[in-house]
C-alpha cells in the first residue's frame, strides 16, 4: 500500500515527510528511555524529536503535524506518562499540552469555520456529512488493503467510489461505523494486556485524522497510509510474534508472519510491474476501474499521444474509441471532450457536433473547477498555436457556458488569450484581462499578460502602470525579474 508514495513522484513528499516523523519518534523514545532510567539528557531529545521532527516534516507535507499525537499515543498505550519513580510525569503532560492540545485547539478554531462555510465543498460532489460517512468505509478499506493486499483493489485513482448519502446508503456505511467503533474499543480494552496491539490500532486511526475527516480533500488515496500501515504492522507483529504462548504456537505465528511478508512482497512486485510502463499502467487501471473518470481518461489520453496526432496513425481508431468510452463514464467532466476535439483537429479527422454540444452542456451544468479550466486552456492553446482550427462560434459558446456560473478570473484570462491571438480583437482581450485582474489583483501572470499586449500595441503609458503595479504585489522583490523582462521588451519595442 506504500508503493504509490515511492513510484508516484509527487507523493515522494509523503515518504520524505515521514522520514522526519520516524526520526522524531525515535529521538522521543530515546529521550523517554533515558528519563525512565533516571539518566540525564532525555529532555532535549524529547523536545528535539517532537518539535524538530514536526517542523522539518511539515516543510515537506502537512502530515507531519500528527507527530505529537503519535507520541501521545505511545504514552497513552505503552509508557503511561510515568517518570523514573513510576509517578505521573506532570512536566511531560505540560509538554503535550503545549505541543499537542493548544495547537489542536487553535487549528480547529481556524479550520472549522472554513470547512463549515457553504463554499467549502462547492467543487465536490459530496457534503461535509457525506464525506465523514464515506470516510468510515474508506478507512476500513485502507485496513483491508494493508492486511490483505489485492492487485484488483489498488489504483492510482479511486474516484469511482460510491458516496455515502446516509447511514444506510449504502448499507455498508453503518457496518463501517460500527467497525471503527469496535477497533477503538479493542484498542482501549487491550491497553493493559497488549499495549503494542492497542498502540498499533491507535496509530492507524490517528493517522487518518487529517485526510479522513473535515478537510474537503478527495475521498481516497493509498499514499495516505504511509504511517498508518506502520500501526497495522505493529498490531500484526504483536498478535503473531508476541502474543502466542508455547513453542508450537510461536512457530505457527512466525510461519504466518513469514507467509504474510511473502504475500506482501509478491503483490508489491506485481504492482510495481504494472507501474513499469505508462500505457500498460493506464490500461490496467482502466480495466480494474472502468467507471473511474480519471483512469479511463488517462488511458485514452496516452493512446491519443501515442498517435503523434498523425492522420495515418493505426492507433487513431483505438484512441477515439477510448476517448468516447471515457466521455461516457458518469461524472467524467469535459476532459475527454477537449481531447476528442484536439485529436480530431490535429489529425485532420472530422469532429462531431455532438462533442461540442455535450461539452458546452456540461459546462453549463457546472461547477467550473480545475479540470474544466484545464480543458478550455488546452483548446485555446491549440487554437493559438495554429494546430487546431476550431469554429469561433463554438469556442465563444464554450467560454460563455463556463462563465454562466459567475465571473471566473482564469476563464477571463484564457478567453483574453483567445480573443487577442486567434480572433485579433485586442480591445476585447484587454477588457477581459482587466476583469481577471479585478477579481484576483494579486495574481502576477494576469498583469504580465496585460502588460505584454499593451507593449505590443504601443500603449506604453498603460504598460508602465502595469509594470509598476506588478512590482507592488506579492512579496518584496518576488516579481522583480518579470518586471525587468517586461521593461526589456518595452525598450526593444520602443526603439523599433
Amino acid at each position: 500500500i506504500n508503493l504509490m508514495a515511492v513510484l508516484f513522484v509527487v507523493q515522494r513528499m509523503e515518504s520524505l515527510c515521514h522520514m522526519f516523523v520516524f526520526a522524531g519518534l525515535w529521538l522521543y523514545l530515546l529521550g523517554r528511555q533515558r528519563q525512565l532510567a533516571g539518566e540525564p539528557g532525555g529532555g532535549w531529545r524529547i523536545v528535539a524529536g517532537i518539535v524538530g521532527g514536526t517542523a522539518l516534516g511539515a516543510l515537506c507535507k502537512e502530515s507531519a503535524v500528527l507527530l505529537p499525537l503519535y507520541a501521545a499515543c505511545v504514552e497513552a498505550f505503552a509508557l503511561g506518562a510515568r517518570d523514573a519513580r513510576g509517578r505521573r510525569d506532570r512536566s511531560l503532560l505540560a509538554f503535550f499540552a503545549i505541543v499537542l492540545v493548544l495547537p489542536a485547539i487553535l487549528g480547529l478554531a481556524w479550520l472549522l469555520p472554513k470547512m463549515l462555510a457553504p463554499a467549502a465543498f462547492a467543487n465536490r460532489n459530496f457534503t461535509l456529512g457525506e464525506r465523514l460517512l464515506t470516510e468510515s468505509r474508506v478507512v476500513l478499506d485502507y485496513l483491508r488493503w494493508t492486511l490483505f493486499p489485492s492487485l484488483r483493489a489498488f489504483a492510482l485513482y479511486h474516484d469511482d467510489i460510491a458516496v455515502s448519502r446516509g447511514l444506510l446508503q449504502p448499507m455498508s456505511t453503518a457496518f463501517a461505523l460500527a467497525g471503527l467503533a469496535l477497533l477503538a474499543a479493542v484498542a482501549a480494552m487491550a491497553r493493559a494486556r497488549r499495549p503494542l496491539l492497542a498502540l498499533g490500532i491507535a496509530w492507524f486511526l490517528c493517522a487518518q485524522l487529517l485526510t479522513a475527516t473535515i478537510v474537503p480533500l478527495e475521498l481516497v488515496f493509498e499514499h495516505r497510509n504511509y504511517f498508518a500501515s506502520l500501526g497495522v504492522c505493529l498490531a500484526v507483529a504483536d498478535l503473531l510474534l508476541l502474543a502466542p504462548r508455547g513453542d508450537g504456537a510461536r512457530r505457527i505465528g512466525a510461519l504466518l508472519a513469514v507467509l504474510w511478508l511473502l504475500w506482501l512482497g509478491m503483490t508489491t512486485t506485481l504492482r510495481a510491474r504494472e507501474w513499469s510502463d505508462p500505457l500498460r499502467f493506464a490500461t490496467s487501471e482502466a480495466a480494474k476501474h472502468p467507471r473511474s473518470p480519471r483512469a479511463t481518461y488517462d488511458r485514452a489520453r496516452l493512446l491519443a499521444l501515442a498517435t503523434g496526432y498523425k492522420p495515418g496513425s493505426p492507433l487513431l481508431p483505438e484512441a477515439f474509441s477510448a476517448l468516447e468510452q471515457a466521455r461516457a463514464v458518469p461524472d467524467s467532466g469535459v476532459l475527454p471532450h477537449s481531447a476528442l476535439l484536439i485529436l480530431a483537429a490535429r489529425s485532420n479527422t472530422p469532429s462531431r457536433d455532438e462533442w461540442w454540444n455535450d461539452m458546452i452542456a456540461r459546462l453549463r451544468q457546472g461547477p467550473i473547477g480545475a479540470q474544466e479550466t484545464s480543458s478550455i486552456a488546452s483548446m485555446t492553446k491549440c487554437a493559438r498555436d495554429r494546430q487546431c482550427a476550431f469554429p469561433p462560434d463554438a469556442m465563444l459558446a464554450m467560454f460563455q457556458a463556463a462563465l454562466g456560473h459567475g465571473q471566473d478570473a482564469e476563464i477571463f484570462n484564457v478567453q483574453a488569450d483567445y480573443m487577442f491571438n486567434v480572433l485579433r480583437q485586442p480591445d476585447t482581450a484587454l477588457s477581459l484581462w482587466r476583469r481577471a485582474i479585478d477579481l484576483r489583483p494579486q495574481e502576477p501572470q494576469y498583469r504580465i499578460n496585460l502588460a505584454r499586449v499593451l507593449i505590443a500595441l504601443g500603449r506604453y503609458a498603460e504598460a508602465r502602470d502595469e509594470i509598476a503595479a506588478l512590482r507592488r504585489i506579492g512579496r518584496v522583490g518576488a516579481n522583480e525579474q518579470a518586471a525587468r523582462d517586461l521593461e526589456a521588451r518595452f525598450n526593444r519595442q520602443g526603439r523599433r
